[in-house]
């Protein structure tokens, strides 16, 4: 048991997914923990709708509504300058907290010397979802696109295996479908770069972390169960699409070597002449 302990704030950005954020809030209410805690719920959706008055029907979740949709990191970023925690925990909508006992999970990174942690995330099914990665470079991007089967048959993963599951695994990035920071972290490197109106935005948080010398890690030994795709489900297609690309052309230019860069933008181009229908 912390003799203080710290308050935390869970920030969730909404997209057309309310039923999904309800269920989120609702799972959040019911977590044991020693900490005090607030629940941020930003609203990206163009419509208003019935959200504010369903959430304080069921929690004491604090509603921010924002004008139209100027994206996930924007939205973010509303949410943790309204917030008040020493520990910000950053959640999808679509994520439900299964197992109420969440205090090792925040009592782990509130005593170690990490600044960024995610926990096991579990789909719909129960099957554990890979959300650890290594940073993008060169050899791991022309893998994730090419057909060439001298990348399909290589592994350039940081990991290659979850061990031990009592201790925090140092990793490169994790998803953004739930995320601890402590504030400090914030404090030192700044809030999510608003560049990216969706995709990458917690590759590069984590990029820019790792950059200043802090230590980014995965907690096996707490799950939590992402239903994934809630918002992407209420985009349609060509947005998606074009805002990844958007944002992984930004990362490349902000982050990759020179030679890299030139390299996947030749490689991104030249698919793009002969697979125009796909970058419509």
């Amino acid at each position: 048991m912390v003799d203080n302990p710290a308050l935390v704030s869970f920030i969730i950005v909404n997209y057309r997914s309310d039923e999904d954020t309800l269920n989120c809030v609702r799972s959040i209410v019911s977590l044991h923990h020693s900490h005090p805690c607030e629940i941020i719920v930003v609203n990206n959706s163009p419509e208003e709708g019935t959200l504010n008055s369903r959430l304080n029907g069921s929690s004491n979740a604090r509603y921010i509504p924002l004008k139209g949709n100027p994206g996930f990191a924007k939205a973010v970023n509303r949410g943790i300058r309204d917030s008040g925690g020493e520990i910000i925990i950053l959640v999808n909508p679509d994520v439900v907290f299964t197992d109420a006992a969440i205090e090792p999970l925040i009592s782990s990174l509130e005593k170690s010397d990490f600044s960024i942690i995610g926990p096991k995330i579990l789909n719909s099914k129960g099957q554990t979802v890979k959300t650890w990665h290594t940073f993008p470079a060169a050899l791991i991007e022309l893998r994730r696109y090419s057909r060439n089967k001298f990348f399909k048959g290589r592994h350039f993963n940081l990991v290659s295996k979850i061990t031990p599951q009592d201790k925090i695994l140092p990793v490169d990035w994790l998803s953004g479908a739930c995320l601890l920071i402590k504030k400090t972290t914030i404090e030192k490197i700044g809030l999510f770069d608003e560049h990216y109106f969706m995709f990458y935005e917690d590759v590069d948080y984590c990029r820019r972390a790792e950059k200043n010398g802090l230590k980014i890690g995965y907690f096996p030994q707490y799950s939590i169960v992402h239903k994934q795709g809630a918002s992407i489900a209420a985009s349609d297609e060509r947005t998606i699409r074009n805002a990844h690309r958007q944002s992984q052309l930004y990362y490349w230019d902000t982050h990759l070597p020179l030679l890299e860069k030139l390299l996947l933008k030749t490689c991104f181009y030249i698919k793009i002449l002969f697979s125009p229908s796909s970058y419509k």
